[in-house]
């Protein structure tokens, strides 16, 4: 058990090594030597596993860290919408593995939280009365929930309103115009440009 394991991390170090992810690999460094440290008598799985899983979590989120923490508005709030992400990921696993979110989910709700600004209770926008004047976990969930939908809908080719998938030239696009309808208000115009670019500074390759 402990060899895989230990085979694993290996390939995750390498795999990080190649993306250049000095602070993961200076964790997973650190807490591999401690799990291995001579002053345990034993060497734990479970905390093995523990790393093995944490470090997989953070190198599938895509996340420009730097970026974040230079532009994005609310710091208070980064380690929150990302835990809010990694639990609802969780809890809808299966769905999501049916049917993937299209963007990637990490930098796009950073970048729609930039865009839509919203003050305590309203902070992605999301006005349904389930939602309104909540907080930000509530509005986190709603998001979530209405890009997963969308998501499926854009997988079948069954989208809101009867809108054909032709009609727009990628996904953003298409959320853009069902999330924030031009028609709604003027300011809706920036909402789609704005969210581009938020989207593309926050998201890591």
């Amino acid at each position: 058990m402990i060899i895989l394991i230990l085979l694993i991390l290996f390939f995750i170090l390498v795999y990080l090594i190649r993306r250049k992810n000095v602070k993961d690999i200076e964790e997973l460094i650190a807490t591999v030597e401690e799990c291995l440290t001579p002053k345990r008598e034993e060497v734990k799985a479970e905390d093995l596993v523990s790393v093995v899983e944490s470090i997989l979590a953070t190198s599938g989120r895509k996340l420009n860290y730097e970026n974040i923490r230079r532009y994005f508005r609310f710091p208070d709030e980064i380690s929150i919408i990302i835990q809010g992400i990694d639990r609802f990921i969780s809890e809808n696993r299966s769905t999501l593995y049916k049917f993937p979110f299209i963007v990637d989910v990490f930098p796009f709700t950073f970048a729609v939280r930039q865009h839509e600004a919203g003050r305590k209770g309203i902070e992605f926008g999301i006005m349904h009365p389930e939602a309104i004047n909540t907080n930000l976990g509530v509005q986190l969930e709603w998001f979530l929930y209405t890009l997963m939908k969308d998501s499926i809908r854009w997988h079948t080719n069954k989208l809101w309103n009867d809108w054909k998938k032709e009609d727009f030239p990628d996904f953003i696009s298409y959320f853009a115009k069902k999330y924030a309808p031009p028609e709604a208000s003027q300011l809706n115009k920036y909402w789609e440009p704005n969210v581009r670019k938020y989207y593309n500074t926050f998201r890591k390759e």
